[in-house]
């Protein structure tokens, strides 16, 4: 482990917070909770307020990317006339597959001193955090715009992720400019 604590105090610091992102983000990546929308007892009555029948709503429904639940029975989601919602898969799971990369990638810079020659595998790191970040933060603003009400946790919980690795992604590119203008 003695190239761990040769490492640049920065770049450990990208990976921390990548890995932390990387948690996050699975979890917001496979919980229905991206979008809860819960109702109560509703009445209905007529003008003058008489009581025409009294009925209970769903008791609400929660929504991720890949499933919706009503009353804790969960089904797939049916994403006929939703493309923005195909949009919002895609990009998560490119943000997932490139995540794969950063983190690989980044742990073999810290981990092995033979790859910290290497300044392709560093920037390969970089590039993929910041464009997982972008990923990620490309899904949170379709999803936000198209659905706009009852946002919840999972959504917020992808929003952090992506800015997670954003900023990891902006230590890494700043210590590779640092560290190609003086080497280690």
């Amino acid at each position: 482990m003695p190239e761990f604590l040769d490492a640049p105090l920065l770049i450990k610091v990208a990976a921390v917070l990548e890995v932390i992102a990387f948690v996050i983000n699975v979890v917001a990546f496979s919980t229905p909770y991206w979008r809860a929308v819960h109702f109560e007892e509703f009445r209905l009555s007529d003008d003058e307020g008489t009581r025409l029948e009294s009925a209970i709503a769903i008791q609400g429904f929660d929504e991720g990317l890949w499933r919706r639940c009503i009353n804790s029975i969960c089904a797939d989601l049916d994403v006929a006339g939703r493309d923005w919602l195909q949009a919002v898969r895609a990009f998560e799971s490119i943000a997932l597959l490139t995540s794969c990369i950063a983190m690989a990638t980044l742990l073999c810079y810290i981990f092995k001193a033979d790859f910290r020659r290497r300044f392709l595998v560093f920037l390969v790191s970089a590039i993929s955090s910041i464009v997982t970040g972008g990923c990620i933060l490309l899904s949170v603003l379709i999803y936000g715009i198209c659905v706009k009400v009852a946002l919840s946790w999972s959504f917020a919980l992808a929003a952090a992720s992506g800015i997670l690795y954003g900023v990891s992604g902006a230590l890494l590119q700043g210590t590779f400019i640092k560290e190609a203008k003086e080497p280690i």
